[in-house]
């Protein structure tokens, strides 16, 4: 085998590489409804702090991470949690928009694209009249 490609092969550590250089993502403390920040950022906050450490595939680091960042009466609601909700990333993000999304979305996705259906065509039969 050549020297180089031997060298690129046995190079690498087994460290994880990050996968976004010359970016520091701070992660905002989260204190719940007590707090500045909102839940929306605090989870954009810990999935670009796990993307950077190129943890993001690992449920439970990141869950880990989250709890890390939790403050007052969100760290309260999390230590009351169910021991896998805490250490499921998944499970942690639903309940963590559940108890504090200000805004919900619209739980069934095609009722939402009936209704912009229905009123993309009646509003088209309004500005005829």
């Amino acid at each position: 085998m050549p020297r180089r490609f031997r060298h690129a092969l046995f190079s690498d550590t087994l460290e994880p590489k990050p996968l976004m250089n010359n970016t520091q993502f701070n992660v905002p403390v989260f204190r719940g409804t007590e707090g500045l920040v909102n839940v929306e950022d605090f989870i954009q906050g810990v999935r670009k702090k796990a993307l950077e450490a190129n943890r993001h595939l690992d449920l439970q680091w990141t869950a880990m991470l989250a709890a890390a960042h939790l403050s007052g009466e969100a760290l309260h609601w999390h230590f009351a949690l169910d021991e896998s909700i805490q250490n499921d990333w998944n499970l942690l993000t639903r309940a963590l928009l559940d108890r504090y999304a200000t805004t919900k979305p619209n739980a069934n996705p095609s009722q939402a694209r009936l209704s912009l259906h229905m009123r993309t065509r009646y509003s088209y039969y309004d500005s005829t009249i």
